[in-house]
């Protein structure tokens, strides 16, 4: 494997070569992704996989990936590719077919809508409604979006005649347009493209299920290649002699291409199908020079440096005359660095530069250095940069399919039967239908759907409504009387958390602006926006109640790191609560190691402590000798006494009971509280949502992180052993999932039998003695074996970044949040990884529906999204009391959560605002038509927009997006926006309703309305009126009006709006 040194050294040998075109070819893939993190304007040329049931069936990212490299090859008179061997010598598509699928697109191209539509298709993109995701695109008019994989953000094509007028960015999650793109560059998602070069009848005689294959592929088209093309490309065939290639590797490349000729053969046994796709390695692996010889290797300098040690080399170096090279990654690093050492600049030399993998070269006498990596705490810097363009969606409900189970507010829970647009009680317009039982239906109008949402709950156990009895009408009633009891006890709660006064931290001291500034990670914008929050919170004096919310890997710790030590610079005491000792121990061994500069105290509590351990941290808590406090539930336990607590931290709260949680809250009711957690449960999401609880959201995920390739698979011994061996070829490790102890051991068999003994396995569980556990899992830790076999005590918060493959047998029998939190134990670093769900043939439909969620939910950030699949799929189980469980599940997760938003602002006295509700029956169509907006979510979303806009700037954001989605507004869809516009001028007029029909209109006006005003306006229309004045409301008839309903009302709010005379 090539250190980091060694990488540094090679970057820094590379940017000196004269050359502009450099091919470099490493061992392994995952060795080429570390040094494309270095490279950054580097192109990487990912190869296929080989395992069997995935050997050509490719990613589309690294597809698209793929055909950009080929493509930069081809066109770029400057640029640099990283690969493998394995890539060198892949077979691909001729390359004059790949061109002609390549779309380098700039305004003003000349091309025809329909033609990018079918080439789209033959690329391999989806055609979708709304392209959200890498590999789709949509089409609405003359507009057509594409997202492709190797772009942050999709594409918006805006076509006039057969010439492409504009080219835009959008945002996926809004579908909002963004700033202007002056080219798009599409790539194929496959390569296999069929074309009308190829005889496609000849092949029929060779391939014949071509002659019944849809949508130009078929399973299993990848090892029809050979015969599909008479040629074939590589990439040594576009490395001309203008190309300075390099082979860089420790070992004798006679070796290399030994291993990769024999590997081949032995997967080729099984798979002969795939030989056809590489060339024969000796043919051509004497073009590549060796670069990095094993005597020729950089030299690493030892990470960290104290700033005493640094002084002593640089002395010696100088005395040496060596050349001193420092690289920084801003000018506030390099200013800090200037003040510690001013004595010795002179000879120094500084760079403001991306760089990693510090090193010594003897044989220039040269010493480069990167400022994070030997000043830092860590041995190797890990890039951790933040990708401001990706942001994760955070969509809390999904989107409305018919058959979906919906709620109506005043009706129940129905079926939801799509958006038609019908003529009813004279009325053109589009309306939601709803099917109760016995095939009762009614239909919402669009101005109304603030009264329907998606049902989200417990689906085993609904049961669809009556529109012929008043059971919607009772279940409402007791469900609201039960939340308003719970409501109760929680403000009773937080009400007495407010009275008692809290704790008043100080502003931040030096030591933790310069604790937070060595943090060797570059923050994200959203890490320094929680911290900013919660230090808030801390210096409020009122007591903090906050949840942290962020996806696996999103640096969650680290924020929690900086409040401890705030907590602590205030001589208060910190307990972080962990739901399990493993959890406890990887919590420990971070805070430890991150705190190590600094006087603190901090220990573990947990059952892997010895009893008279336990004793003493206990007496030390009391005493407040000790700091912070990390551990399970025995933190909880009532012979636990602290002298001081201020913070308590809860980690990956969802795997603790109530009870737990609320027995520290009870006891410790004026300290801060900090809630950790990647899938949220449903009761602490709406808490945060109804202000009960603050939210902070960490919703950027680190740069060069890779969603982690998630497949469900059979239990095939065959395919268990490559999947194995796959990832110890590449020096990894693997994590084996099986949560039944009593056969854990004969898994462990079985295990053995597919390795054929030769890998170390280990296993562990939760009844297992503490030491042993600990034992095991510090052997993994430090490689000692190669797979761990184990329960799901693992499930949270463990990070060994060497495991980037997790294989979970019998993955139909767990939860999807348990699914998705074992999935995040891998893909913590740049190296690829993969999750394997081993499931049977025949699975029940929800088992089906979770394992389907979690392979859909593949993309980084998708907590949130998790937590409200999981709700649907099981209902809010006991993470919130069965009783409230079943109560939400009566009447839906949107229901509840608004009827516990009202009674939550009612018992505060703060009661939620009421829009006035004004109904206008203007007679005239307005709507969106189908050959507009065609589907019916997506109808529903922009009526909900429109009917709940609140000023004439919100009707003018809505009716852009609009436009930008779907282009030019129709007249129909015009008149809704004038129609709305109305409606907000009618609000100060005291307006009730409008209804307008057969040449006349009934206004009625609310209780607030001066009747002296209204007859002064009669008398200025001199129409032929009618008033019924015998109610609170009055009522005015006009008739005739001998105008459209839309200029009635117009003319109706202006003189309204004028002041009485």
């Amino acid at each position: 494997m090539i250190n980091a040194a060694s990488r540094g050294h090679l970057h820094h040998i590379l940017r000196s070569r004269p050359s502009l075109k450099k091919l470099i070819v490493f061992e392994t893939i995952d060795e080429a992704m570390a040094f494309e993190g270095l490279c950054k304007e580097a192109f990487l040329f990912y190869p296929w996989e080989i395992l069997p049931f995935e050997a050509f069936v490719g990613d589309k990212e690294k597809c698209a990936s793929r055909c950009r490299t080929i493509h930069a090859m081809l066109t770029s008179t400057r640029v640099t590719v990283i690969t493998s061997v394995a890539g060198l010598y892949q077979k691909l598509l001729p390359l004059d077919l790949l061109s002609r699928y390549i779309l380098d697109l700039v305004p003003s191209t000349s091309m025809g809508h329909d033609f990018l539509i079918k080439k789209l298709s033959r690329m391999g993109y989806e055609r979708v409604y709304e392209a959200r995701y890498p590999g789709q695109f949509a089409v609405r008019g003359e507009i057509v979006d594409i997202f492709c994989p190797t772009e942050i953000r999709p594409y918006r094509l805006v076509f006039w005649d057969k010439e492409i007028e504009s080219i835009r960015f959008y945002n996926p999650d809004t579908q909002v347009t963004a700033s202007p793109c002056n080219r798009a560059l599409i790539y194929p998602l496959k390569e296999i493209l069929f074309d009308e070069s190829l005889d496609f009848e000849g092949l029929k005689e060779h391939i014949p299920v071509l002659e019944f294959m849809e949508k130009e592929t078929y399973p299993g088209i990848e090892r029809d290649f050979p015969k599909i093309y008479k040629g074939y490309s590589a990439l040594t065939d576009m490395a001309d002699p203008s190309w300075e290639a390099f082979l860089v590797t420790q070992e004798d490349p006679e070796t290399i291409f030994a291993e990769k000729i024999s590997l081949l053969e032995k997967v080729g046994e099984s798979m002969a199908e795939i030989r056809p796709f590489f060339h024969s390695f000796p043919d051509t692996s004497s073009f590549i020079p060796v670069l990095t010889a094993p005597g020729e290797m950089a030299e690493p300098l030892p990470a960290p440096l104290s700033d005493k040690e640094l002084i002593q080399r640089i002395t010696l170096w100088k005395k040496q005359d060596y050349s001193v090279h420092f690289y920084m990654d801003n000018q506030g690093q390099l200013n800090r660095f200037k003040e510690n050492f001013s004595d010795y600049l002179s000879f120094l030399h500084f760079h403001i530069e991306p760089f990693s993998g510090s090193y010594l070269n003897k044989e220039t006498k040269e010493v480069h250095i990167s400022e994070d990596e030997v000043l830092g705490r860590y041995l190797e810097h890990k890039n951790l940069e933040y990708a401001s363009e990706i942001k994760t969606s955070g969509q809390i409900t999904g989107d409305l399919k018919e058959g979906d189970f919906i709620v109506h507010v005043d009706y129940g829970i129905g079926i939801y039967g799509g958006v038609i647009n019908e003529t009813i009680a004279g009325k053109q317009g589009d309306y939601v239908v709803i099917t109760y039982k016995d095939t009762a239906r009614i239909f919402v109008p669009v101005d109304h759907l603030d009264k329907i949402e998606k049902y989200i709950g417990d689906k085993k156990h609904v049961s669809v409504n009556s529109l012929a009895d008043n059971a919607w009408k009772k279940t409402k009633s007791i469900v609201k009387s039960k939340i308003r009891e719970f409501a109760a006890d929680l403000l009773s709660l937080q009400a007495e958390r407010k009275i008692i006064e809290g704790i008043e931290f100080s502003e931040d001291t030096p030591w933790q602006k310069d604790f937070e500034e060595s943090f060797i990670y570059k923050a994200t914008p959203d890490q320094e926006s929680a911290v900013r929050e919660i230090k808030k919170d801390m210096e409020s004096g009122k007591v903090m109640e906050r949840l942290l919310c962020g996806d696996v890997g999103f640096g969650k710790t680290e924020v929690a790191i900086r409040a401890a030590f705030k907590a602590v610079q205030d001589g208060k005491q910190v307990a972080l609560l962990c739901p399990t000792t493993v959890l406890s121990i990887q919590h420990f061994r971070t805070f430890k190691e991150r705190m190590a500069e600094y006087p603190l105290s901090i220990a573990m509590l947990s059952r892997l402590v010895k009893p008279s351990r336990v004793k003493e941290i206990k007496e030390e808590l009391a005493k407040g000798i000790i700091d912070i406090i990390i551990g399970t539930h025995k933190i909880l336990m009532g012979h636990v006494r602290f002298k001081d607590l201020g913070l308590l931290i809860i980690d990956e709260e969802q795997r603790f009971g109530v009870l737990h949680k609320e027995k520290l809250k009870y006891e410790k009711k004026n300290i801060d509280t900090l809630i950790l957690s990647a899938t949220p449960i449903p009761r602490t999401l709406y808490m945060s949502l109804t202000g009960i609880m603050n939210l902070s959201r960490l919703e950027t995920p680190p740069k060069n992180r890779h969603p982690i390739r998630t497949r469900a698979i059979p239990f095939d011994e065959a395919l268990l052993r490559e999947i194995v061996f796959r990832e110890i070829r590449r020096k990894g490790q693997v994590f084996f999932i099986h949560n039944r102890i009593k056969d854990i051991e004969s898994v462990k068999q079985k295990i053995d039998e597919i390795t054929g003994n030769s890998l170390k396995t280990d296993f562990v569980h939760g009844q297992m003695p503490a030491r042993e556990i600990e034992s095991k899992i510090l052997r993994f830790i430090n490689k000692e074996s190669d797979i761990l076999l184990s329960t799901t005590i693992i499930e949270n918060g463990i990070d060994i970044p060497n495991v980037n493959t997790v294989i979970v047998n019998e993955a139909d029998k767990f939860g999807l949040s348990q699914l998705y939190q074992i999935r995040g134990r891998v893909g913590r670093r740049e190296t690829q990884a993969y999750a394997y769900l081993i499931v049977p043939p025949q699975m029940n439909t929800i088992a089906k529906e979770r394992v389907n969620a979690l392979l859909n939910f593949d993309y980084l950030g998708a907590g949130f999204e998790i937590a409200m699949r999981d709700l649907e799929l099981r209902g809010a189980g006991n993470i919130i009391g069965k009783e409230q469980s079943g109560y939400m599940n009566m009447i839906g997760y949107d229901l509840y959560r608004r009827l516990l938003e009202e009674i939550i602002s009612e018992l505060q006295g703060v009661p939620l605002p009421e829009t006035p509700k004004i109904t206008l029956d203007l007679d005239v169509p307005a709507f969106l038509p189908d050959e507009y907006v065609e589907e019916g979510a997506r109808k529903i979303e922009f009526y909900k927009k429109i009917t709940g806009a609140t000023s004439d700037e919100d009707l003018c954001t809505i009716r852009e997006e609009l436009e930008d989605r779907y282009g030019e507004l129709p007249s129909e869809a015009g008149r809704l926006f004038e129609i709305a516009a109305l409606r907000l001028q009618a609000a100060p007029c005291a307006i009730h309703s409008v209804e307008v029909k057969n040449n006349s209109a009934r206004v009625v006006f609310t209780s607030q309305a001066d009747p002296a005003h209204i007859f002064t306006l009669v008398e200025r229309w001199g129409k032929k009126i009618s008033i019924d004045a015998s109610t609170r409301q009055m009522k005015v008839t006009f008739s005739p009006l001998g105008m459209d309903g839309l200029s009635f009302t117009r003319e109706l709010v202006r003189d309204l709006a004028k002041p009485s005379s």
